[in-house]
């Protein structure tokens, strides 16, 4: 059992900043991208692959877009203003915040395991 643990725990991906950052931008995108194309009026006005690509142009701020957006209704207009925001630096600095926060403060828990006298540069006095 200990062996295929160590197999398992050998071929599971380690989640950097990185992983992170890309796994939300791409589940952002998705799950907005269904939303908008299920909000749209009359039903399904606009193609799946339009409300995707929308999407992803909002979230990298690229302002592409391959419909008229002035066809959109409300609600699909305020959903591309709000994933701008989130792509946004303003959107993805919080969380980059927190992770390296939370990374440097377990490397120096580290780094004043290893070196006692690292204490004080790190938390003078």
């Amino acid at each position: 059992m200990s062996a295929r643990r160590k197999i398992l725990k050998r071929l599971r991906p380690r989640v950097h900043f990185l992983t992170l950052h890309y796994a939300y931008f791409i589940g952002m995108c998705f799950l907005t991208s269904i939303i908008f194309w299920g909000a749209s009026t009359p039903a399904r006005s606009v193609r799946y692959i339009d409300s995707l690509f929308l999407t992803i142009s909002a979230m990298t701020r690229a302002g592409l877009n391959t419909v008229n957006l002035s066809t959109l209704n409300t609600f699909q207009q305020v959903l591309l203003f709000f994933l701008i925001i989130l792509g946004s630096a303003v959107g993805v600095s919080p969380y980059g915040r927190c992770y390296g926060q939370s990374f440097f403060s377990r490397y120096y828990v580290a780094i004043i395991a290893i070196f006692p006298i690292a204490r004080l540069l790190i938390y003078p006095i």
